[in-house]
């Protein structure tokens, strides 16, 4: 009986193990909001950014690298499959520096607004209602909103980073070349 019993424990062991690895690299992404969604997609890195897109059903558009001179950065483009929205997040060698949600929803854009000043977020000493760009901020936290119209239609694009968490990933990137 002995015998059988060390094979057992043994499995149950492996098992237990490889399940805690396999929570470990689970991606954690704040769904709260859309900028809490968007902050802590970069607390991860890009396959487990990819992980939770594809596991939310989204299929992956395209990966545009770009030459910064001396490192490379990936864009990576997700597509909802219910919508004309879309995600995308800005990696660095593996590490998510920044994540984006494009959107054609107006009534999304003032409730992200409305939700950045709850959350402590500044707004900009001045903004004209013209402003192509308009910036929040909290500590290092960044929220970008872009407005842009493409083929008449108005679309807004959030992105969310850790400035200083971004920052010390391009300087790594830059001492490693």
């Amino acid at each position: 009986m002995k015998l059988i019993r060390k094979p057992a424990t043994t499995l149950f062991l492996l098992l237990f193990i490889a399940g805690a690895l396999k929570a470990q690299d689970a991606p954690k992404v704040d769904e709260s909001n859309l900028i809490t969604q968007l902050l802590s997609l970069g607390n991860n890195t890009a396959a487990q950014a990819d992980t939770y897109f594809t596991g939310k059903k989204m299929a992956l558009v395209s990966r545009t690298p770009k030459d910064m001179g001396g490192y490379e950065v990936v864009t990576i483009k997700y597509k909802m499959a219910d919508t004309a929205d879309s995600y995308a997040i800005m990696t660095l060698k593996d590490k998510v520096l920044n994540a984006m949600y494009l959107s054609y929803s107006t009534a999304l854009y003032q409730k992200v607004i409305d939700q950045a000043l709850q959350a402590g977020f500044k707004a900009p000493a001045t903004t004209s209602p013209d402003a192509v760009q308009v910036v929040y901020s909290r500590g290092d936290e960044k929220l970008i909103i872009r407005t842009a119209v493409a083929k008449g239609k108005t679309f807004h694009v959030y992105a969310a980073t850790n400035a200083e968490a971004a920052g010390k990933a391009i300087e790594e990137a830059k001492a490693h070349q």
